[in-house]
């Protein structure tokens, strides 16, 4: 339950930044040159657009539903995308395993290019400064 609720207080994180870095922003050359970021009004227009998996890229928050690939700003203050489902985490299939969840305070999950395979950097779910402690 408390690893859920990190999680999700982590994508609401997502999201806010997703809108803050996105908004009229289409490719961010200082940090990855291969980076796609949709501006809003194209994803407002057109839907988000896909990648050649068939997975939705871009920032949160713009329609109803979210990306597969959430914009995220990550360690190093790289920019890249997450997948919503590493997010969440995996469900646990019994009490026990829900009492051990509930230890982690924070955990790394991997950022990627648009394309969902290249990975760029790493984001922090929960509180970097918990991974210590974890």
């Amino acid at each position: 339950m408390i690893k859920r609720k990190m999680a999700a207080a982590s994508v609401l994180s997502v999201l806010c930044i997703s809108m803050v870095v996105g908004v009229g922003v289409h490719v961010n050359n200082s940090i990855k040159p291969d980076l796609i970021i949709p501006k809003r009004e194209e994803i407002i227009k057109e839907g988000y657009p896909k990648n050649e998996e068939g997975q939705t890229y871009g920032i949160g928050g713009v329609i109803y539903g979210d990306p597969e690939l959430l914009l995220a700003i990550g360690e190093d203050d790289v920019q890249g995308y997450v997948k919503s489902t590493d997010l969440v985490g995996d469900l646990p299939e019994s009490p026990e395993e829900a009492l051990e969840l509930n230890k982690i305070k924070s955990f790394r999950i991997p950022m990627y290019l648009q394309d969902g395979k290249t990975v760029i950097g790493e984001f922090v779910v929960g509180s970097p400064a918990d991974e210590e402690e974890n």
